[in-house]
């Protein structure tokens, strides 16, 4: 910015010194008197006596006389006469070199186009001082340049501003530092293909940037776009998955798993049936359309009421019906169409006309809860009074003092439930309910409900489920809910299905597959009692998963966030619910066994990494949940990497919840715990202690173990249990605790008995 130090004091110019003009000595009209214009020798004026100069510059001196200007001398010397207005107006001065500066800094001191008027200027720098032109400083200076929008402009040879040296395809190729454009490295619209990947040129044409990620093989530079390999609104079925072509038409996209079989492409949709196929809703025949959906036929009645395979047949029983096929007392089912099986009585006690096994033989005798029941000389059972006092627990018919160590329990073998493992197994709070797993015969559907007060098996109602094992199962407080798995033993065949059973009423309601995780085995499940749904994390399926979803039996499936960044996706691993929390550790996945924690609360929908525990990584280890004066979870054991000729461990550590410390366990000696290194057993709690029974470890053995410990936390000591009519050895067992005692049952291989232990 120039800063203007003195006023310029002349509004205009007059003629050469000396020179005279060809105007006429008079005062045009319209002229005004006195201006500057009309300071000329000869030429009217109205100031008498007032002096005046032959213009700017200019030598001679001018004074008013009689309306005329008159010579009133010739300044001497170098002097030229003062044009300006004020006291030395008319008068001699010593001049100054016109338009010429000097810098003194950056202030440049220059005189006026009158000789006489000496000005300072502040200039921007000391160098726009120096290079000032004609008395004015420097706008810009001698080669610089700079870039405005797409023109790069240059200084001008009067250094008073810049002029457009050249216009440049874009801004981003002006470049003022090398005063040029840069060469563009695309033409506009140009495409390009990197591999897979469709590139166009930038607005700014200074390289390509990404358009669209095509196909293996399907980018096409020159149509500008990927190549389609399907049409939009055109389906296809891979296995059991419905897809469809997805918006850039470069391939499919997954819509919805189907059920085996029923996939339909050409209907575009998931078919409710397979074409044919036939069954029975109630009294109702149903009929599989050829387009996969179900048609209701007339409801049966009359001669033929029963609705039996899809069609109408006569009744073979009656409501209410029994008969006794040898010992086995059978009833007629809901639909009339067969005796099944309801219980086994003793030799000689099924009871047709009763439809019950209410007969004994004399001097028979059993336990109804805590009742004691003998059979009567009728040989009908007599009820006792109930136990109390010092023997308040009812054993094999008689009062007893309270039972310790390993009890038997009923066999399966009356409802012909298949010995099994990888299964679930649930405590209601007065019954433990079994359902699916692995048995010799391949995954299984069913599932049995043992009452350990009678000491009965029975079976649970058909579940409209394929077979499957490594599947989780949650207890509600009045429902449980099984889901997952996989369904072969040999290949792929991973469950994205599930269904809810009422004890209540006996049946199954199938889960919605709208907002279900993605079908996987190996996951992990809690009930969460802050938000009364299951939640389902983790697991394998098409790769291993680190996501997972909600399930309420009310409302359906919703997501939840995913964890931290760095806890890895895992399966095999373990989940406990604290009560407002549900707290993850160990499994496979994370480069191999994952030695990290984390905790979930479904309320916030949050995840929060928990300091690490100081266990290594490990898989299929214990994994329970204790309530000292804060939540404790505790996990132990379980298979990691091969260390010391075995891959099982035999260390653990028990997280406070509420503190969010960790306290290791003492390792016990062999003698408090035979084989401590061990994996894949059944374990339980009871106040504060913890029980780990079976597996299979050791040191370079995969031998099942009938052998286990107590771990008493209040006391950091261990002990062994009992091995006096303790289970045949296995692993992979269920076990439940009942308040009183513990049910452990089945397990590898595909075993199909248990025993109950009281401490």
């Amino acid at each position: 910015m120039l800063i203007q130090r003195s006023v310029l004091l002349l509004a205009g110019l007059t003629a050469a010194c000396g020179g005279g003009s060809s105007d006429a000595p008079v005062e045009d009209a319209g002229v005004v008197a006195d201006a500057p214009i009309d300071e000329r020798l000869g030429f009217a004026c109205t100031s008498e006596g007032a002096l005046g100069c032959q213009g700017l510059g200019q030598k001679l001196q001018l004074r008013c006389e009689n309306g005329v200007w008159v010579s009133n001398g010739v300044c001497p010397g170098t002097q030229v006469c003062d044009a300006r207005t004020g006291p030395d107006r008319g008068t001699c001065q010593e001049p100054c070199t016109p338009l010429a500066g000097t810098c003194k800094g950056k202030t440049l001191v220059s005189c006026d186009a009158d000789q006489l008027t000496v000005r300072e200027t502040e200039c921007a720098t000391e160098e726009h001082c120096k290079q000032s032109v004609d008395g004015r400083c420097a706008i810009c200076l001698d080669g610089q340049s700079k870039c405005e929008g797409t023109a790069l402009v240059r200084c001008a040879a009067d250094r008073q501003g810049f002029a457009t040296a050249a216009t440049c395809a874009s801004e981003a190729l002006c470049d003022a530092a090398k005063a040029l454009c840069r060469a563009p490295t695309c033409d506009s619209d140009e495409h390009r293909c990197v591999g897979d990947a469709l590139e166009k040129c930038r607005a700014d044409r200074t390289g390509f940037e990404p358009s669209a990620s095509c196909g293996p093989g399907l980018c096409d530079a020159v149509a500008k776009a990927c190549k389609t390999v399907c049409a939009i609104g055109e389906y296809r079925c891979t296995g059991d998955l419905l897809e469809t072509c997805n918006p850039t038409r470069t391939g499919f996209t997954g819509e919805k798993v189907c059920g085996p079989g029923l996939c339909d492409a050409a209907g575009k949709e998931c078919d409710e049936c397979v074409s044919g196929s036939k069954l029975c809703v109630s009294a109702t025949p149903r009929v599989c359309s050829a387009t996969g959906h179900w048609t209701d036929l007339a409801a049966c009645a009359g001669a033929t009421p029963i609705c039996s395979a899809g069609a109408c047949i006569a009744g073979v029983c009656t409501t209410g019906e029994a008969r006794c096929v040898g010992n086995v007392l059978e009833r007629c089912n809901s639909s009339l169409t067969a005796f099944e099986p309801v219980r086994v009585c003793a030799a000689g006690a099924c009871n047709a006309t009763l439809a019950q096994c209410d007969e004994c033989s004399l001097g028979d005798a059993r336990c109804v809860g805590a009742t004691p029941v003998t059979c009567s000389a009728t040989l009908r059972w007599s009820t006792g009074a109930p136990c109390s006092g010092a023997t308040p627990y009812c054993i094999a018919g008689a009062c007893a003092a309270t039972p310790s160590g390993w009890v038997d329990m009923a066999s399966v073998a009356s409802i012909a439930f298949a010995g099994r493992s990888w299964h679930t197994a649930i405590w209601t709070g007065t019954t433990m309910i079994v359902w699916g797993g692995a048995a010799s015969s391949g995954p299984m559907n069913d599932g049995a409900v043992y009452d350990p007060s009678l000491d009965v098996w029975a079976p649970l109602p058909t579940v409209p489920l394929i077979g499957r094992f490594g599947h989780v199962a949650v207890w509600t407080g009045s429902s449980m809910i099984v889901w997952g798995g996989t369904s072969n033993t040999t290949s792929y065949g991973y469950r994205g299905d599930g269904a809810v059973y009422q004890p209540s009423t006996k049946t199954w309601t199938l889960m919605p597959s709208v907002g279900a995780p993605s079908p996987r085995v190996l996951a992990a499940a809690v009930w969460s009692t802050t938000t009364n749904e299951m939640i389902v994390w983790g697991g394998a399926g098409s790769g291993v998963g680190a996501d997972g979803a909600r399930f309420s039996p009310s409302t359906g499936w919703r997501g939840m966030s995913p964890p931290p960044a760095g806890f890895a996706a895992r399966r095999n691993h373990q989940a406990v619910w604290t009560g407002t929390q549900m707290i993850v550790f160990g499994g496979e996945g994370c480069t191999s066994h994952c030695d990290d924690a984390a905790a979930y609360d479904p309320v916030s929908d949050g995840w929060a990494v928990i300091t690490p525990s100081g266990l290594n990584g490990r898989r299929e280890f214990a994994a329970l949940l204790t309530t000292g004066t804060e939540p404790e979870v505790t996990f132990w054991g379980g298979i990691g990497a091969y260390v010391d000729g075995t891959s099982y461990r035999s260390d653990g550590a028990t997280f406070l919840a509420t503190t969010r410390t960790w306290v290791p366990m003492v390792t016990p000696t062999e003698a408090e715990f035979p084989t401590p290194k061990r994996g894949s057993m059944a374990s339980w709690a009871s106040g504060r202690k913890l029980y780990l029974w079976g597996g299979t470890g050791g040191v370079g053995t995969l031998a099942a173990l009938d052998s286990g410990a107590v771990y008493d936390l209040s006391t950091k000591s261990w002990s062994a249990m009992p091995t006096l009519n303790a289970p045949s050895p296995r692993s992979r067992a269920t076990a439940v605790w009942t308040g009183k005692a513990a049910i452990v049952w089945g397990g590898t291989p595909y075993l199909a008995n248990g025993k109950l232990f009281y401490p």
